[in-house]
């Protein structure tokens, strides 16, 4: 037995018993963690406010070995993460927060994703960013981080460069492909090619390139958005294997 400690952002938290919660978190160094908070729920607990989802926070906990639920010992904030209250903003932050839960092995440490999830979900909680174009930013880089990265650069049948009014990406090899070599039908049965725009595939590439904070600065068509929506979906859902709730409806 032994005291590990780290800073982490709190994923999901529940109920346990009377007067303890259960909290799924994403530390720094340690990947995912559960940890059980014994009398957090308990009315006197001033630690009860930085168990919300979205919580950035210092942890001390006691790791048993070969347990899956470790001991928490303490929990202190650090940088003020503020939930949003409209509707849109929301929802986004919360299922960024799922997505995260729910892709990351245990104890599996993801430092870049970690800071990623963190300026995310702080850009979100500004009234003056897209929180949508937000979500599929993070998406995009989510799966990359989990190693399925887009390359925007070059077609993979010719090696130009990926120009054109009409393009398309593979989904399932993560490459565009141009105009020229665009047949409009996969050269396989296993190929899942999905054909857009050139404004769109221009949007993804400039969207996955962007800091958060320059997300606020563009103005997308609709048509754009609804193209990005559907190459961020499909691309997320092939490579996670489950499926993405859409921020747009």
């Amino acid at each position: 037995m032994k005291f590990r400690k780290d800073e982490a952002l709190v994923l999901h938290s529940r109920k346990w018993s009377e007067s303890s919660f259960i909290l799924t978190c994403l530390a720094r160094e340690s990947g995912k963690l559960s940890l059980v908070s014994k009398g957090a729920r308990r009315p006197k607990a001033f630690t009860g406010a930085y168990h919300t989802p979205g919580s950035h926070v210092e942890l001390i906990w006691i790791d048993h070995s070969q347990r899956d639920l470790f001991s928490l010992v303490s929990i202190d904030p650090l940088v003020q993460v503020s939930v949003p209250l409209e509707y849109l903003r929301f929802t986004a932050w919360m299922r960024i927060l799922r997505l995260v839960k729910r892709t990351i092995n245990p104890e599996s440490p993801h430092p870049t994703g970690y800071y990623q999830l963190i300026r995310t979900l702080q850009a979100i909680g500004s009234d003056k960013t897209d929180a949508r174009l937000l979500y599929l930013q993070f998406v995009l880089r989510w799966v990359s981080e989990l190693g399925f990265p887009i390359d925007w650069s070059r077609c993979d049948r010719c090696g130009n460069l990926v120009r054109g009014k009409r393009l398309a990406i593979l989904v399932d090899r993560g490459v565009g492909i141009c105009e020229n070599c665009l047949t409009g039908k996969p050269t396989s049965p296993e190929e899942q090619l999905l054909q857009i725009s050139g404004e769109t595939y221009a949007w993804l590439r400039k969207l996955d390139a962007m800091s958060e904070r320059e997300v606020k600065r563009i103005t997308v068509s609709d048509r754009a958005r609804e193209e990005m929506e559907t190459v961020c979906m499909r691309y997320g859902e092939h490579h996670l294997g489950f499926s993405l709730r859409s921020v747009f409806q």
